[in-house]
């Protein structure tokens, strides 16, 4: 099944589609789990699909208090293979935290 979403642009779309209205607890923690399993069997794949998309690591950084967003995001700086996309995560979340701080 992760196949079929990896490679359908419409499908990866959908998906991150969530973020622009998450749901409650079970559906995020649902969302979290595609994508850290995306993450962790298509990487690259992913890595390129997230390139080529603005703003979805700052919808996911909107999401902050979302729990499991938050643990997806660790998973992104976990898999540190792709550097400038580790950056931007940390970058932005170190900007709400001084924003939310202030």
């Amino acid at each position: 099944m992760l196949e079929v979403v990896i490679t359908d642009e419409d499908l990866l779309t959908f998906l991150f589609n969530y973020l622009n209205n998450p749901g409650g607890k079970t559906e995020s923690s649902h969302f979290a789990r595609i994508v850290m399993n995306l993450l962790d069997k298509f990487s690259q794949d992913l890595v390129l699909y997230l390139r080529s998309r603005d703003g979805i690591v700052a919808k996911m950084v909107n999401n902050i208090e979302n729990q499991m967003i938050v643990d997806l995001l660790y998973k992104f700086v976990d898999a540190g293979n792709y550097l400038d996309v580790v950056v931007v995560v940390v970058v932005v979340v170190v900007v709400v935290v001084v924003v939310v701080v202030v």
